[in-house]
């Protein structure tokens, strides 16, 4: 039986229950997480497995599933796995990147029941086996209709039923009202006389003192007012702070952490050997890549330039379309970003900030852990989006601090100097007013099987996707961007701020 996966938000669960018993009807097995998931099953396993297992991945496309980090999640797992994919428009939204060359269906309203075949040829059903199942789902209909006439008649006849009033009852609750008011007031009448007449008596151990001289208000001193400073809480992981552009900035305590890697077995440079332990100040990173829409406060301040160019790699419209307000900004040099930095009040961060950012202290591969990126839920990598994601997409891929974007949608610049390990900051490669080349981080959205090279800004050749968006690799740029490989240039190059901790 072919089975279908259906992704929704929970408030269109009335259209996608129907739907689902519909396709039942004609023979495929629906699939969506309220009817598929078992008690004490894990949801984001069952989940990978139901989209590997359908033949067929339908969207039901609406503002709030386009809204929905579960949703884009799951279209970017159907891409990667090329399953044919559906998109059914239930409510008007934009449409979301990847699915703007595939042709939708419209179920708005009545609209589904006129295209209830065309959804039925997308997935694949034989004439012979449509026409049948639109004659039972036509049929369906009919029978609804019918039920829902009689039950309207229904309705208007029992407008018109008589209905015998029931007087006694009404007299035997009107009596009891009045007698619990009756007894009601008696009993607060002779209460409020008890009170009234008892005096009070001083308390076991007391003497009763009795105040016989006439009354004088007697002012009392004035506190003297200081102002009292309220400790604040002990920062740790988790603490948060907003920045004067909106972006959220998350506290990364001080201490060592493991940096590089001792993985020499790669066929690739070893410019990121040995591991070792390096100690930080605490500091402050930026929860998400900078974005379109955060820059552009910037530039309307004057204190940046715009983006050198408008579109994106894969876009014609990009930086000036409200569509991507919330997706990364690109196409700025390392001066430009370092600009929106001050601008903000932050920095941009060094190069061993940015890796600890990412793997925490335990010296883990990847910010999630160190399994492979098989499953595109954790990131947007190896072309499966196809150009620049919305940041937070991916919240199953965030880093121990909680950032996002640490491994792919766009590498990422810091402030340091591409220099050799062992890592000191206090040897040259801090050095803001040098012109080399500076060290970019996290990989990107893009990677090209056949030029392999050019995924990537740097001297060697990388074959492996996987490899491009760990934790510890390494690569650089001049800092206008302009080389040495890269076809893509700043096109795939975005960044994050830091701040110093107190």
């Amino acid at each position: 039986m072919t089975q279908v996966f259906i992704s929704y938000s929970r408030k269109d669960i009335a259209f996608v229950e129907q739907l689902a018993d519909d396709l039942k009807i004609a023979g495929f097995d629906a699939w969506y997480d309220l009817s598929g998931l078992e008690g004490g099953s894990r949801w984001n396993e069952e989940i990978e497995r139901a989209i590997k297992t359908s033949q067929y991945f339908v969207v039901v496309l609406s503002p709030d599933s386009i809204d929905s980090i579960w949703v884009k999640e799951e279209i970017f797992y159907a891409f990667n796995l090329k399953t044919k994919i559906v998109p059914l428009m239930y409510r008007p939204c934009v449409v979301p990147l990847g699915l703007n060359t595939v042709n939708f269906i419209n179920v708005q309203e009545k609209n589904y029941q006129k295209n209830y075949k065309e959804i039925l040829r997308a997935l694949g059903l034989g004439r012979s086996e449509r026409e049948e199942a639109e004659r039972i789902f036509l049929e369906g209909l009919q029978g609804q209709k019918e039920s829902n006439v009689k039950s309207e008649i229904g309705k208007k006849e029992d407008k018109f039923l008589p209905v015998k009033p029931k007087l006694e009852w009404k007299i035997v609750y009107w009596l009891i009202g009045i007698t619990v008011i009756t007894i009601g007031s008696i009993f607060l009448y002779f209460t409020n006389r008890y009170l009234n007449t008892v005096e009070p008596t001083p308390e076991d151990g007391q003497t009763q003192v009795i105040n016989t001289s006439t009354s004088t208000k007697t002012a009392e001193p004035t506190a003297t007012h200081t102002h009292t400073v309220t400790p604040s809480p002990t920062m740790g992981i988790g603490s948060t702070m907003i920045g004067v552009d909106g972006m959220t900035l998350l506290y990364v305590p001080a201490g060592d952490f493991k940096m590089g890697s001792n993985d020499q077995a790669s066929d690739y440079s070893s410019d990121n050997y040995p591991q070792f332990d390096y100690y930080l100040d605490s500091f402050w990173i930026d929860q998400t890549e900078v974005t379109n829409q955060q820059y552009a406060m910037c530039v309307s301040d004057g204190k940046c330039k715009l983006p050198l160019l408008l579109n994106s790699p894969r876009r014609s419209s990009y930086y000036l379309d409200t569509r991507y307000e919330d997706f990364p900004v690109i196409y700025v040099e390392w001066g430009m970003a370092r600009a929106y930095c001050e601008w903000a009040g932050r920095r941009l961060p060094t190069e061993s900030e940015w890796e600890k950012s990412a793997r925490g202290t335990d010296g883990r591969i990847y910010p999630w852990g160190n399994d492979e990126p098989i499953s595109n839920f954790l990131l947007n990598f190896n072309n499966y989006g196809g150009d620049t994601s919305v940041v937070r997409s991916f919240s199953r891929g965030k880093s121990p601090y909680g950032a996002y974007d640490m491994a792919g949608n766009v590498w990422e610049w810091t402030s340091s100097l591409y220099m050799l390990y062992p890592y000191e900051s206090d040897d040259g490669r801090e050095d803001l007013l040098a012109t080399r080349e500076r060290v970019l981080r996290g990989g990107s959205w893009y990677f090209n099987p056949d030029n392999k090279g050019m995924s990537i800004f740097r001297y060697g050749v990388i074959s492996d996707p996987n490899y491009l968006v760990r934790s510890d690799v390494r690569s650089f740029a001049s800092q206008d961007g302009m080389g040495p490989t890269s076809p893509e240039g700043l096109g795939i190059v975005g960044f994050r701020c830091a701040k110093d901790a107190p």
